[in-house]
C-alpha cells in the first residue's frame, strides 16, 4: 500500500489519531477561533479530541482491521459546526470479496429501512461503490432510524486482500442529508489505497 494523502475536503476536518488530546485541542481552536461566533469553540474541540482518542484507542491491533483516519464533517467548512465523523478503516478481505459483502457485512444485526441508494464513484484510488443505507437497531428501545453513507474500496489482488471503508452514521436524517454527496467528495480525494 502507498501513503495514503487525502485532498480536497473543504468540509472536512482531519482529527490527528496519534496527537496528544491537549495538542488537538489547542489546534482545532487557534484554527477556528476567530471564525466559529458562538464562543464553544473550545468544548467542541474537546468533544473531537475525546472522539478521536477513542477511536485511536479502539482501534484493533490485529490483522484484520484498523483505522486510518477520522475526520469531522464541518456544515459550513468555515465555522467549527461538526455535524458528525467519518472514518476511514482498513479490513481483512478475501480474493473474492466485494464491495456489497463489505456493506452486507456492517449492516449484520440490522433491520433495513428503504431501499437506499448506492453508484459506482471515480476516486484518486480508482472506483469505489458509494451507498447510502437506512436501518433500525433492533436492540434500541426507541426504534430510530439511523442513516450511514459509505465508500468502499475493494483490493482483492493485493498480497493481502483488503477492503477500505469510509463511513459516517447519523441518527438525525435532516443533518445526514448533506454527508452522503460531502462524503462522496471526502472519498474522490482519497489517493494511495
Amino acid at each position: 500500500m502507498d501513503e495514503i494523502t487525502v485532498e480536497g475536503h473543504a468540509r472536512w476536518l482531519a482529527l490527528d489519531l496519534e496527537a496528544d488530546a491537549d495538542e488537538l485541542i489547542a489546534a482545532i481552536v487557534a484554527e477556528y477561533e476567530a471564525s466559529t461566533p458562538n464562543g464553544n469553540v473550545e468544548a467542541i474541540a474537546e468533544v473531537l479530541a475525546s472522539i478521536a482518542q477513542r477511536t485511536a484507542q479502539d482501534n484493533p491491533t490485529g490483522d484484520d482491521a484498523f483505522v486510518l483516519g477520522l475526520w469531522a464533517y464541518l456544515e459550513t467548512g468555515l465555522q467549527l459546526d461538526p455535524a458528525g465523523t467519518a472514518t476511514l478503516r482498513a479490513i481483512r478481505a478475501t480474493p473474492d470479496t466485494t464491495a456489497r459483502q463489505v456493506i452486507d457485512e456492517l449492516l449484520v444485526g440490522t433491520e433495513p429501512y428503504g431501499t437506499g441508494e448506492s453508484m459506482e464513484i471515480d476516486t484518486a484510488s480508482g472506483p469505489a461503490l458509494a451507498a447510502r443505507v437506512r436501518y433500525v437497531d433492533p436492540d434500541d428501545a426507541d426504534r430510530e432510524v439511523r442513516e450511514t453513507s459509505l465508500v468502499v474500496w475493494v483490493r482483492p489482488e493485493a498480497e493481502l486482500p483488503m477492503s477500505f471503508l469510509l463511513a459516517c452514521s447519523s441518527i438525525d436524517l435532516v443533518e445526514a442529508a448533506p454527508v452522503w454527496p460531502a462524503l462522496r467528495e471526502l472519498a474522490a480525494g482519497v489517493a494511495g489505497l
